[in-house]
């Protein structure tokens, strides 16, 4: 009985260590992939307004990660469509299709989609829903690929179709250009108008006006010298 009593806590002793070892292990495991993934590369995929207000939709790329991802590869179904012509979609088409050799932490590389003014109303309509597929080498090797599902729906009714920011500032640039004009024409004609300077030797009615004109304590001098002359 006491044989048993023994083996049944010997085994239950020996699971107990077994499932110690196993949690370990899947504690370190978690560790390591956690450490992976906070020095792993992450790049992000987004179709985006250049700016606050901005009218223009770029795609981007970037990388958001701490360390450098190497040969990014980046695919997106259906092709993307643009309204400003087949050149443009081509040049989208290359830079979908090639591979980037590094991407490094903090870059963005952007490229020039569509306006909001006329990819929403396009006839016919243009794709509004893509899917984008990333994938990078890392320190690690390869990186886990990435799916992003981007719908431009989204943005249809924001401030893509306000006043842009962009173009207030180009505004203000063209009023401070014209107020630089203008001080700068305001200028050459106050240096027009200023009397020209004399040549060594010559004088002119004005300077002559001058030099004939005495003090006053000059003349009371004068007087006083004649007097006393007589």
């Amino acid at each position: 009985m006491k044989e048993n009593v023994t083996l049944v806590v010997s085994v239950l002793a020996f699971l107990v260590s077994v499932a110690a070892v196993i949690y370990t292990h899947l504690q370190l495991s978690l560790a390591r992939r956690i450490r992976r993934e906070q020095l792993e590369p992450f790049v992000v995929v987004d179709i985006a307004p250049h700016g606050p207000g901005s009218q223009i939709l770029c795609l981007t790329i970037s990388n958001t990660g701490p360390t450098v991802a190497r040969d990014v590869k980046v695919r997106v179904k259906p092709e993307l469509r643009t309204s400003l012509g087949a050149e443009q979609e081509r040049a989208l088409a290359r830079a979908t299709s090639r591979t980037i050799p590094s991407l490094a932490p903090g870059r963005v590389i952007s490229y020039m989609l569509d306006t909001g003014n006329r990819l929403y109303w396009a006839d016919p309509p243009l794709p509004l829903l893509y899917t984008f597929e990333v994938c990078a080498r890392g320190p690690f090797g390869d990186v886990e690929p990435l799916t992003y599902v981007i719908d431009l729906e989204v943005l249809k009714f924001t401030e893509l179709n306000g006043e842009t920011t962009v173009g207030q500032l180009t505004k203000i640039a063209e009023n401070t250009k014209k107020a630089a004009s203008n001080l700068e024409q305001l200028r050459r004609e106050t240096e027009l108008r200023r009397p020209s300077k004399r040549a060594p030797g010559k004088w002119t009615i004005r300077h002559l006006i001058v030099r004939c004109r005495r003090p006053r304590s000059s003349v009371r001098r004068g007087l006083r010298f004649r007097h006393r002359s007589g």
